[in-house]
């Protein structure tokens, strides 16, 4: 089906609700960038692998308290402020400035702008824009949603996103990400993916804010998203200190990392055999 027919037929969805419903998620995702392509630790297999592991993320009661005033600032809640966080991470890590995250438990498509070298304030303010308007529209079911924007019908091969962010309201026993089954989260380091590359998964616990990434080990290995967790924390962290920063100048790497990079990786000195050619 041609995307004029898809037009065509949208008065066949339903009341006027879901007509205009259909029409903000192709304007919203019209020209959708490629999904996210991380460096990874493996190539992408052939065939999809659902196998999935987890990595333990934690902001102390200190960093979470700051994140919570930035949102207030921008009349934003904290999950707003961390998705923002996320997204820029996820842009770097990438080099793309245009992309796609699943959000919530029926993972809706949030578009991040991050073109133009944003602030953190500025960040935020796309994000709650996309937050709510995503909101506003989630009565029209995701897949009709893909349907829509792909009707050639390359989202088996295409996915809309790779990668996901979940809130959760109150502490809960088991996880909402799309594809983990009850208690797997909790009772093994071992879940299902759902098909995503990460995911994203935070609440508030004890004072601050948990949860963690959940990584398809076909394509990174735990150390590789202990980092990503690392530059996320630092990310925010830097977020919230000054709030009109460049996310792209905030530094993500720590001082240990900086020092392998700048000084081992880059060692002169080392004598090398004369026939190593």
């Amino acid at each position: 089906m041609t995307a004029s027919a898809v037009r065509a037929e949208l008065p066949a969805i339903g009341d006027e609700l879901l007509r205009e419903q259909a029409e903000y998620w192709q304007e919203t995702l019209a020209d959708a960038p490629e999904p996210l392509e991380l460096t990874a630790d493996r190539p992408r297999p052939a065939q999809p692998d659902p196998t999935g592991a987890i990595v333990r993320l934690e902001l102390d009661e200190e960093l979470a308290a700051a994140l919570e005033a930035l949102g207030m600032r921008h009349s934003s809640h904290i999950s707003t402020v961390l998705l923002a966080g996320w997204a820029a991470v996820l842009g770097r890590l990438s080099g793309q400035t245009d992309l796609v995250i699943g959000c919530s438990g029926n993972a809706l498509p949030v578009r991040v702008d991050l073109s133009g070298s944003p602030t953190a304030a500025e960040l935020l303010g796309r994000v709650e824009a996309r937050v709510r308007g995503a909101l506003r529209n989630q009565d029209l079911a995701f897949q009709r949603v893909v349907e829509l924007v792909q009707p050639d019908g390359a989202a088996s091969a295409t996915p809309l996103f790779r990668a996901a962010f979940v809130w959760r309201d109150a502490p809960a026993s088991d996880p909402e990400l799309p594809g983990l089954e009850p208690g797997a989260v909790a009772a093994s380091e071992r879940c299902s993916t759902g098909g995503l590359d990460l995911s994203l998964e935070l609440g508030e616990e004890n004072g601050g804010v948990a949860g963690q990434v959940v990584f398809a080990t076909a394509l990174f290995d735990r150390e590789t998203v202990e980092r990503y967790a690392g530059y996320l924390r630092r990310m925010l962290a830097g977020m919230a200190a000054d709030e009109t920063r460049p996310v792209d100048r905030l530094t993500l790497v720590s001082d240990e990392e900086r020092r392998l990079v700048v000084e081992e990786w880059n060692r002169t000195e080392t004598p090398y055999p004369a026939d190593s050619y």
